[in-house]
């Protein structure tokens, strides 16, 4: 499912410049925040995927929510995940702004 957004989302010969891959927690949240805040180059948009988002604690979530509340326009931001608890403040908020598929 990844490989076929990646194909709609990217123009062959710009995903290199516009694609970033990330695993959590190895991946800070300021790191993704910066590559989706980052612009496109050659490309209406950029992908960022962040694998293994369950691992990551509330306070760093925290610093997720505004891409989340606010998504960026030239951005398309995929988190994966095996699973998460929907009571989360988080969860809501990406449910009230995202696309969830379970």
């Amino acid at each position: 499912a990844l490989a076929a957004i990646k194909n709609k989302v990217l123009v062959e010969g710009a995903q290199d410049f516009n694609f970033d891959l990330f695993v959590a927690p190895d991946a800070s949240t300021g790191q993704v925040r910066d590559a989706v805040e980052t612009l496109p180059i050659m490309c209406e948009r950029r992908l960022v995927i962040v694998k293994n988002v369950e691992s990551y604690k509330d306070d760093a979530w925290n610093e997720l929510l505004p891409v989340i509340e606010s998504p960026i326009d030239s951005a398309t931001l995929v988190l994966v995940a095996s699973k998460l608890d929907k009571r989360k403040k988080f969860v809501k908020r990406l449910q009230e702004n995202a696309i969830l598929v379970e």
